[in-house]
């Protein structure tokens, strides 16, 4: 799996000019439960629960704000009110408005995009993120920001792990991957063939190929070829009653040619028998 997708220079920046983030934990996406909201609060309530069994101590779960509009969302708050979850619902937002800036920690739990925009973009602000190891997540193992569970009762104390401390500053080279420079090099890289490959279009195959469709589609094609349109179901480009006509044409002609070269040959033969007998 290859990411070959960028942030805009715009989220780049931000995390270029932030100092401090000390706002906590986050989670912004579409409110829908497919979008990791169903993960969120059942990571939570079972981690919780995993801490209260046997009369034990319910464990300190995190404040985290969501940010997101969409279908479900009444039925979210719903559950996170019933749950008594540290969880504040707010309303959609753009992931670039200042009133983000300051957080910490993105947490991200949902497996279910091929690859989150969202979490590019909050380490392309120079946030930590908190997510689970995934094939969706495979590209942001490489940065330094970044925090992965295996277990869902883990994130629970990977988050609070991530929130005591700042996030690291990014290096040039986390930076540049984060890109749209460098998700255009990854995709010239991932479609480029591997070297001495030979292109389809110089197969002879491809060839006979390109050839049988360029003469189905021209406006005289070959006769063999309006048969082989005819016989699947295209229709042949020159209707078969215009084909006979030209023949039977070509066949007058033909034969007026051949007449008057019969009849200049035995004209030339009479000249020539008159001369000879003077």
């Amino acid at each position: 799996m290859c990411n070959v997708h960028g942030v805009r220079a715009e989220f780049l920046a931000i995390g270029s000019a932030i100092t401090s983030r000390d706002a906590g934990a986050y989670f912004l996406g579409k409110a829908m439960y497919t979008k990791g909201y169903r993960e969120l609060i059942d990571a939570l309530n079972g981690y919780r629960k995993s801490g209260g069994d046997g009369g034990g101590e319910l464990l300190p779960l995190p404040d985290i704000d969501t940010y997101g509009s969409g279908v479900d969302y009444d039925d979210i708050v719903a559950e996170i009110d019933k749950f008594e979850l540290p969880i504040t619902p707010h309303a959609a937002i753009d992931h670039a408005h200042p009133e983000m800036h300051g957080y910490r920690v993105f947490v991200n739990p949902s497996t279910s995009d091929v690859l989150c925009t969202a979490t590019a973009e909050a380490l392309a602000m120079g946030k930590k993120v908190v997510i689970p190891d995934h094939p969706s997540n495979t590209f942001f193992k490489q940065f330094s920001n970044t925090y992965m569970y295996t277990d869902p009762n883990d994130l629970v104390p990977l988050l609070a792990e991530a929130l005591r401390e700042e996030p690291q500053p990014m290096a040039p080279m986390e930076v540049y991957a984060l890109s749209w420079e460098a998700a255009s090099e990854r995709l010239l890289d991932a479609a480029a063939l591997p070297a001495g490959t030979k292109r389809y279009c110089e197969l002879p195959s491809s060839t006979l190929a390109y050839y049988i469709h360029y003469t189905c589609g021209i406006n005289d094609p070959v006769p063999i070829f309006d048969v082989f349109r005819s016989v699947t179901g295209a229709g042949a480009k020159v209707p078969w009653s215009e084909r006979l006509e030209r023949s039977n044409r070509r066949l007058r002609l033909g034969s007026k040619k051949a007449s008057k070269s019969i009849s200049g040959a035995v004209g030339r033969g009479r000249d020539q028998h008159t001369d000879g007998g003077s």
